[in-house]
């Protein structure tokens, strides 16, 4: 038996093992939601011209697929190959059925680390045909349409939905624990690990969540034959694994996947009585704040066997080992709280003082301390091999290499941790992008800074926090982000001709703590801009006013 084989049987396993969980539990339909949309959900045909503009998006550094048909060669023949491929989709649709030579992947195993002998240290990377990914993404962004229009999706949910990110789930959920803090409340956070979630979606109850969102009639049926006989095969050292069939989870490497699996996971927020959630995909945080140990004990306790509850009737299993409890508060209330403890599957959840949701360290004090330290860490190793090449390479190469391994490091979650009072940490960081500019330049660590930054036209890390969160209002106000606008003028609380009227109201706060949630910095950044800054017709030029304004001041 060849290693291909080996790893691509443990591959096509995962779900399976996973779903024997549930072999003896009866499949419920839990949520028992009914939706009343106005016309039932369709797949509809499209022109030749709208097909050949999707495969001129395709990306052409792609790997080809089981069919060996390169993204290359589909582009270069769009012209030709888009009214042939236009009748194939529209028959699909038509007929309820997806093509099935497109339904098979070709899976390269990635390994992470650790000993290379063992299996659960490979990584699966599916790749489907290329044809594939057209057909897909036209079905995807039709039912995606649908969802939005439709207002299916719970807000909560921030992964795989246009014009959102991870940024804005932070935003989302580190203001409201601040707002308890405020309240001189505590907040008890579970992050939830669901195990190879996407790997174990069952297909039955999948197809049930299609039909409750108005998927009906042969669009039903053509999602059913976009999941069932799909099959795989891996690929070592150009020794190519016998195909097996893979009857659980949704597509990896598919377009339509992450759609799917947010549908299926949307009612999850569904079973909560006490908290609230932040999801993306399926990193979940669930919180509630309360003033007394009794009341968070009872409130987390009985939210988590909700939450239990709604994982096993739709048939995904919580990693407990990997889910972990957090109490944030201050440091003096949170000595009342030391005795609290969640039971899940018959086992205590960790509790831990930091964990690393979405990317940043949040902490129990919502200090940032442990998130700025590793990042310190990080930046300045990746300064060391900057350090130890720039020799080898050319001015713009070296700017490249800042800005995406260093410079996309200090911009990444500073919406929620910059500036929050905690200026050392702040500076801290400046000197390492002080490094970054003097090493893209050659410049001797004791010349100026200031220079440096002039010399590449680059922004100080605070004015580039400044300018991230202006683009955040700007986005909100006008509609770019899909999150609901929370942003109000003075002029829309009271009608005073006053010289702010159109200023943004600062949020009130009874603590420091309050002063502290990113809304508050957002409002106060807006505030400084010009009046024409703020009515910029485009994106693009209020980027451009912003970027100048700050570099202004």
């Amino acid at each position: 038996m060849t290693i291909a084989t080996i790893l691509n049987k443990y591959f096509t396993s995962i779900g399976k093992k996973i779903q024997k969980v549930f072999t003896n539990l009866p499949t419920i339909w839990p949520d028992n939601i009914k939706y009343n949309y106005p016309s039932e959900f369709q797949l509809l045909s499209v022109t030749s011209d709208y097909v050949e503009s999707e495969l001129l998006k395709l990306k052409s550094n792609k790997s080809a697929g089981l069919d060996k048909i390169s993204v290359r060669m589909m582009k270069d023949a769009a012209g030709v190959i888009a009214p042939v491929l236009t009748r194939i989709i529209n028959n699909s649709f038509l007929n309820g059925c997806f093509p099935k030579r497109w339904k098979s992947a070709k899976v390269f195993a990635l390994f992470k680390d650790g000993e290379r002998t063992s299996k659960d240290n490979y990584r699966p990377i599916s790749v489907l045909p290329a044809v594939s990914k057209v057909i897909e993404r036209i079905a995807h962004d039709q039912l995606g349409g649908y969802l939005k229009e439709n207002s299916i999706l719970t807000s909560t949910q921030f992964g795989f939905r246009a014009n959102r990110s991870t940024e804005m789930a932070l935003t989302n959920f580190t203001d409201d624990i601040l707002k308890h803090m405020d309240n001189k409340q505590v907040t008890g956070v579970v992050y939830l690990d669901l195990k190879k979630a996407f790997d174990t979606v069952n297909h039955q109850v999948l197809m049930k969540k299609l039909k409750s969102v108005g998927v009906q009639g042969q669009t039903l049926c053509w999602f059913q034959s976009f999941l069932s006989n799909r099959s795989q095969q891996t690929i070592i050292a150009n020794s190519l694994s016998e195909s097996l069939k893979i009857t659980v989870g949704v597509p990896q490497g598919s377009i339509l996947g992450p759609l799917l699996f947010i549908i299926y996971i949307n009612g999850v927020q569904s079973c909560l009585e006490n908290c609230r959630m932040v999801i993306f995909a399926d990193d979940i945080a669930m919180f509630c704040p309360a003033s007394t140990a009794v009341e968070l004990q009872a409130k987390l306790d009985f939210d988590l066997q909700g939450v239990m509850n709604w994982l096993r009737n739709n048939k995904l299993l919580l990693n407990v080992p990997k889910s972990k409890l957090m109490i944030i508060g201050n440091s003096r209330k949170l000595k009342e709280f030391a005795n609290i403890q969640l039971i899940a599957n018959d086992a205590p959840l960790e509790r831990v003082q930091n964990f690393k949701y979405l990317g940043v360290i949040i902490d129990e004090n919502l200090s940032w301390k442990s998130h700025i330290e590793k990042l310190q860490i990080k930046v300045s190793q990746r300064l060391g091999i900057l350090r130890r090449i720039k020799h080898l390479l050319p001015k713009h190469a070296r700017i490249i290499f800042v800005n995406t391994m260093i410079t996309s490091l200090l911009d990444y979650g500073s919406l929620v941790w910059g500036d929050k009072k905690n200026k050392i940490m702040m500076d801290s960081l400046q000197v390492l992008h002080n490094k970054a500019a003097k090493l893209v330049q050659d410049r001797p660590m004791l010349s100026s800074s200031s220079d440096a930054l002039r010399m590449l036209h680059w922004s100080t890390l605070k004015q580039r926090r400044s300018i991230r969160r202006c683009l955040y209002v700007y986005k909100s106000i006008n509609g770019i982000n899909d999150i609901d606008n929370t942003f109000i003028r003075n002029a829309d609380v009271h009608g005073y001709n006053t010289r702010h009227k159109n200023d943004l109201r600062p949020m009130k706060s009874s603590t420091c703590k309050g002063l502290l949630r990113s809304n508050c910095d957002f409002i106060a950044d807006w505030n400084l801009l010009d009046e024409n800054i703020r009515n910029s017709s485009s994106l693009s030029n209020f980027k451009r006013a912003v970027f100048k304004f700050f570099k202004s001041i």
